[in-house]
Formats: structure tokens, sequence, C-alpha cells
């Protein structure tokens, strides 16, 4: 388990508080979202999961190791990987497969070891057929499912993803959600993903809103995704659904559609609208 206990963080030592008391635990196999807007402190969260980053006051605990403690730093990065925004900040090698080995050979492991886990790896992230290519040739959203088959690699408990779709295209940003999806739910990785993009954690099991300084947490996800003036006042832009139904006169308790492609949103909309 994740425990943030009374976390808070500022850069300096008069300057204002980045957030102030925040407390939460994170379970193994959880999928949780945290939202906010830029600004509002995301990526510096982010940081703090693994020890990049130590909080002001407070603690963080991953499994029962504080990250203020030098000799379990390496232990605690070991359960808890962080996938950044930009894919090309995380590849190191240049072939698929060396990159995805570098991980588990700086650990140690034997060779065939390590060819098990980079060869599960990229099945993971359906790159199996690329381990050969040299990144550059990959797309973005490819190049990410790289660097994410380079952690997966290390075998993580917990997965902190930093906005992981925000420099990639839409086709990129759409498979690097469903495999990250599909990641949670048949490898048990807890996700912890943070986003100011709402569609990317419709399927999160609750959602935690960082907004000056603290942090709400909710659990009624579908009811939550549908207040516009909830994301409004926080800054994030509504989902385009919550947004028609509202303009449709529909309630708030219509249930979101499995996909948010234009056709799933508008037979969803249709089939509720008519039924009034």
């Amino acid at each position: 388990m994740i425990e943030f206990i009374d976390v808070g963080y500022r850069y300096a030592e008069n300057a204002e508080w980045v957030f102030n008391k925040v407390s939460f635990n994170i379970e193994k196999g959880d999928f949780v979202g945290i939202v906010g807007k830029n600004g509002s402190g995301k990526s510096t969260l982010a940081r703090m999961f693994n020890g990049l980053l130590l909080p002001t006051c407070g603690k963080v605990l991953v499994d029962g190791w504080d990250t203020r403690s030098a000799s379990r730093l390496y232990d605690i990065r070991r359960k808890v990987g962080l996938l950044l925004p930009h894919p090309d900040h995380q590849i190191v090698a240049s072939v698929v497969e060396d990159d995805v080995a570098f991980g588990p050979a700086n650990l140690g492991l034997d060779s065939r070891e390590i060819r098990q886990r980079v060869d599960e790896a990229l099945k993971l992230v359906e790159m199996e057929e690329f381990k050969k290519h040299p990144p550059y040739l990959l797309s973005g959203g490819q190049k990410q499912r790289v660097a994410l088959a380079g952690i997966l690699a290390l075998k993580p408990d917990y997965l902190v993803l930093d906005e992981p779709t925000s420099m990639l295209e839409p086709a990129g940003q759409k498979e690097v959600v469903r495999i990250l999806q599909k990641i949670n739910r048949e490898s048990g990785v807890a996700l912890i993903w943070i986003t100011h993009n709402l569609e990317e954690i419709i399927h999160a099991e609750r959602i935690m809103v960082l907004q000056e300084g603290s942090l709400n947490e909710y659990r009624n996800i579908k009811l939550l995704l549908l207040k516009t003036e909830l994301w409004q006042k926080a800054g994030i832009e509504p989902l385009s659904y919550a947004c028609m139904t509202e303009l449709l006169g529909l309630k708030e308790s219509l249930p979101l559609p499995s996909d948010f492609t234009a056709e799933e949103m508008v037979d969803n909309l249709c089939r509720y609208y008519w039924k009034r």
C-alpha cells in the first residue's frame, strides 16, 4: 500500500505551499485518477510516489518504507514505476528490446531472466513484432508503449502515470489508454493516473481532484463525471458528453458510454433522450 500522511510540499522555505495536509491510501490493484488544472501541482505530486521529490512535511510510505529513507529508495523505485509525458525522454537504447532490457540488466539478473522479462513486457504492451526496431521509426504512441514495457520489465506493483498521453497523437492516445487499462485488469498493477483529461479515467474506481493546494476524493465516479459545474470550477474541461446531456436536459444519472467515440456518444444520448 502507498500512504500519503499529511503531506505538504513547497519549493522553498518561504514559498507558498503547492499542496498541504494531503492524505490518502492506494492499494495494489487499484485504479485511481488524480486530476487538476495546469499548474495545480500534479507533476510535483507524481514525483513524490517514488521519492524523486520528498515531502516538506508529512510522510509518504510505500509498503511501509518511508521515501525519506535513502537505504530503501532502490526498493521503492522497483515497486513504483513512473511513466512521464514524453516517451523520447525515457528511451535509452537504439533497439526496442535493448531498451526494455536496460532496467532488468541493471538489477543484475541473468540473461535468461532478462529475456523472459523483455518478452513478457513487450507482449503486455502489444509490441512484440517491433522488438528489433529502432525506436526513432516508431510513432509517439508506440514509443510510449516501449517506455511502458521498460517499466513493466521491472515488475512494479504500482504505476504512476504523469499525463501519459499528453504528447501523443489521437490514435496513440487511444492505444496507450486501452493497454494501460488492460494491464491493470489482467496483471493487477495499480494505476495512479494523473491527468487533466477526464476521458482517460472514466473507468477509475475513484478520482481525486487537486485544487488550490487541497486534494478531494470522490468515489461515485459516473455521477461525478457528469457534473460540468464542478469541473469548470476546478479549471478542468468537462466531458463533452456531460455538456451534451446538460444541453438536452437529461439527468445526471444518465449512463456513461463504454467509449467516447462520436458514434458511441450519439447512440447513447439518442437512446436515453427518446425514452424520456
